[in-house]
Formats: structure tokens, sequence, C-alpha cells
């Protein structure tokens, strides 16, 4: 659980080697920030891309499920072992389930100088009740002396609310707006219906381009919280929807305007249709929700919901895809689905939602049993060619040459240059995998330079929660991806790996 990639800038990592309560929700989907330099002063540090993957069922120092955040160099080298974050290095005691990197974001939070800071989550901080903390990056890598816990006194969180499962991050020219879900909280009537809370970080100056002379600490304003049918979120709260479970935010951003969040509900009913999904869009300009809409199939999205479809498992922040492992295909329970934008031919400001699953025609392998295509979703630009737009789908519970839940990866490119333009598939598996290693969980995209242009290509991190190392079931790792030339390689991972770590899921 927990892996969301971070790109910044910085020349070196501070800290002295900076290094979900039980049965938690799945944590924030892949996002996709980009700095073009970090500087400080008046001297560039240039472009340095790094993955940061949470580990949140590690053990720390005997506390089980305590929790890290793992800090990869762009290359992925043995050499170049990842940096290990704690909750203890930023000040939060390890708690056992703590789940500290259940979700991570990398945003712009402490000052505009295009260094991404990150903001991690731990759901089961506090017996539950959950923490969100921002790690600043002053241009000279994290500093973690200075990390910030968000402000929750107002709240009256509870054990098992689970605040900081899943985050999202909307920036603007004010500052940054940094949400998060509490799905376990109770609200009236209704038990685990789940909240989302928000905290605004101004901006430290105005205008951006004349930085203090000291970097400055994240600041943020006292929270405000949103719940279904309560402070502008659309629908109804209900028991057990846990709304704030799955978020992703839209890469784009709302520097010049409005920006879109879009919050799966998995656990939605749609009539007498238990856990059949739903997904709420939320803008915001300049920290203030201007807009929503609550859609699902049947209401906005083509088909029909069903029982256990679960749409919003898997949602993409940039609203091109929203996943239903739970769909059922051709009576093969649990295939899965995604729903995917598809823009017109002639106006590409326009376009449709499309329904997508193994059956559809040109889709690699077939739809089966279990396969729960659409778990996991990403985006990338350049995955599979020059100046293209990839949706990568992971289906964890492919079986392959007889293993089960092996798991592989579909990619969807859309290609607007053909005439008419149209989607191209191609499937994506690993030899050497075995049984249960559900590759496919997790899917984080490590955008490449955007000086590149039309050169530019993304790199895909695909997560195998269920591999096995010597001596730890179930540790799990990432692997490192590149389309059409692919070689998997393994991403290192920190010393003391631990059975049913589940790295990568």
């Amino acid at each position: 659980m927990g892996a969301v990639v971070v790109l910044f800038c910085g020349a070196a990592l501070l800290g002295g080697g900076v290094a979900p309560p039980a049965a938690a929700a799945p944590a924030a989907p892949s996002e996709v920030f980009v700095h073009r330099e970090c500087s400080s002063g008046d001297v560039g540090l240039g472009l340095v891309k790094t993955s940061a993957l949470g580990s949140p069922r590690r053990a720390v120092a005997g506390v089980p499920q305590a929790g890290v955040v793992q800090v990869h160099p762009d290359n992925w080298s043995a050499d170049a072992p990842p940096l290990v974050l704690t909750s203890t290095m930023l000040g939060i005691q390890a708690e056992p389930m703590g789940h500290f990197g259940a979700a991570v974001v990398g945003a712009q939070v402490s000052f505009p100088d295009y260094c991404a800071d990150l903001v991690i989550g731990m759901p089961g901080a506090d017996g539950g009740r959950g923490a969100v903390l921002v790690v600043p990056d002053f241009g000279s890598g994290f500093d973690v002396a200075r990390a910030v816990r968000l402000p929750t006194s107002t709240l009256g969180l509870q054990p098992g609310d689970g605040l900081g499962t899943a985050i999202g991050v909307v920036q603007s020219a004010t500052g940054a707006l940094i949400v998060a879900g509490a799905p376990g909280r109770d609200l009236p009537s209704a038990p685990n219906a789940g909240q989302l809370v928000s905290w605004l970080v101004p901006a430290a100056w105005d205008p951006p381009s004349s930085p203090p002379a000291t970097p400055m600490v994240p600041s943020p304003q006292e929270p405000v919280t949103y719940a279904q049918g309560a402070g502008g979120a659309p629908g109804h709260a209900e028991r057990g929807d846990r709304f704030g479970s799955v978020i992703a935010s839209d890469p784009v951003n709302g520097w010049w305007g409005a920006a879109t969040l879009a919050v799966g509900i998995p656990k939605e009913d749609i009539g007498r249709k238990a856990n059949a999904g739903a997904v709420a869009l939320l803008t915001f300009t300049n920290g203030a929700l201007t807009g929503h809409d609550l859609i699902w199939q049947g209401h906005g999205l083509p088909g029909k919901s069903r029982t256990g479809d679960r749409l919003g498992a898997a949602v993409t922040g940039s609203r091109q895809a929203f996943g239903i492992p739970g769909k059922d295909s051709n009576k093969r329970k649990d295939s899965g689905a995604v729903i995917v934008w598809q823009p017109d031919a002639t106006d590409p400001g326009t376009g449709t939602w499309r329904v997508i699953t193994q059956n559809t025609r040109g889709v690699p392998d077939r739809s089966e049993k279990g396969d729960r295509f659409g778990s996991a979703l990403a985006v990338g630009a350049g995955m599979a060619q020059q100046e293209t737009l990839t949706i990568a789908v992971g289906a964890p519970g492919e079986d392959i040459r007889g293993r089960r839940n092996t798991g592989a990866v579909t990619w969807l490119t859309w290609m607007d240059e053909d005439d008419p333009p149209r989607f191209a598939y191609s499937l994506l598996k690993v030899r050497g995998l075995a049984k249960g290693d559900a590759f496919g969980s997790r899917l984080v995209v490590v955008s490449d330079d955007p000086g590149m242009e039309e050169n530019s290509r993304d790199t895909l991190l695909v997560g195998a929660p269920g591999e096995d190392r010597p001596g730890a079931r179930n540790a799990g790792r990432f692997y490192v991806t590149e389309y059409p030339a692919y070689v998997p390689t393994a991403v290192p991972y920190a010393d003391g790996q631990m059975t049913n770590e589940q790295f990568g899921g």
C-alpha cells in the first residue's frame, strides 16, 4: 500500500540518513508532479528526479507495521540505496499499525521555489485517529528537523478515523491546498461514512519571484471538512461508504484557474446495488470549493451499476480513467473494466466516456474470473512513443501460465495522429513471476524531463506486493518499466524487508 512518485530537485538530502489502521483502505493512487528547476537564490541546481515510495506495513525497531517512506534516486541503482524516512524522524512516535507512508504526495508547499516537498499520511497515528505531515525541501534536500504536522485539534478525531489514508494536493498562485481522507470517520447515523479534511497553505510571499532570504516553514490555516451532503461535497453520507479512501489530484493543478480532485468511492451504494461505486469530482479555485459532481454508471458514465463493481477503486487525477475492478465481463466474476475518456476525432476539446474490458476488440488477453482489471491506474506522457498519452491499467489477478494471481499491466495508448484517432493496446507481463505476486497492484509514474518535449518518455514503476524475498514471504517489490523496450529491473529496497510487508501494494 501507499506508493506515490515524487519529482524534486536538490543538491543533497538532509537529515543525516533520512532514513493504515488495521485493515486500512487503499492509499491514494499515483500522482505526477513535474518541477522544472529547483533553485536556491541565483544558483540553479538542475532537475533531480526521485521516487518516494511508501511501505506502511514495515516494522520499525520492533514496532509492527509502523511504516517507512523509501526515497529512491532516479537511476534506482543498487549502488545508491534508498533513503529511509520514519515517523520518529519527523517527531511522531512509531506506533503499531501506524502505517506511516500509507499515502505519499510530492507538491510545492513550503514556498514556490519549484522544489517538491513531501506530504505523508499516517492513518494509524494516535490510535488510528491519523495524521498528515509535510517535509519541506528548501533547495538542499528534505529538512526533517523542520517537518510540520498539520493541525487537527479542532476536528475531534476519534480512533479509527484514519486521517491520511489518501492525500491530494491542489496548487495555485495563492498557495497549496492539501486534502486528506479520513474514511473511517463516523457521521450522524452513518458509521464509517468518511470525510475529507483540507488545509490551505498560503504562498509564503508575493510576488513569487521575490523569495525571502530565509526559507519559510509551511504555515497551514485551520482545517476545513467536507462530507457527502455537507460542506459542498456531492451525495449523501451513508454507512460504510468510506468517503476519502481514494483521492487523485489533477496533475495540471490550478496555477491559472480551477483544478479538480477525483475522489473514488468504491463502497458507494447505488440504489440497492451495494458497493457499486461512484466518483466525486471536486473543483477548487484558490483553495475554495467552487464546483462538484457525483457520477456513476448510468449517471454521467456509460453502462449500468451493479452490486460489487467498486467503481472508483482507482482514479486518475486527470479524469481520464476510472477503474471498476469488480465488474463482471461475459459473466466472468470480478474480471474488471475501466472507463476512459476518448477525445472526439474532430474536436479534441470534446469526447465521450468509453468502457474497456479485456474482451474489448484489440485488447490483449481476455477477461477471466478474478483478473481485477482496473485495480490500479496511471497516466503518462510518452510511455508508448513520442507525443502520445498512455493509460496503464493494472490487473493483479491475471493468471499467467497456470500461476494464479501473477498479475499483468495493459497499456492503452491514444494514437491521435492516426486517421481516425484510436486506442492502441499492448500487454506487459514479466517472466519469472510466481503465483500470488500480484504484479500490477500499484502503478507509479516517474515523469521525464519536461524540457525534452517530444523526446520525453515517462517511466512506470509497477508493484508486485506478493513477491517473496529471501526469508521474507510477501515482502514485495517494484519493477522499473519502459515501453516499448522493456527490461524489468527491480527497484532496490532498504535493508530489513519483512514478511507480509507487501511493498508495492
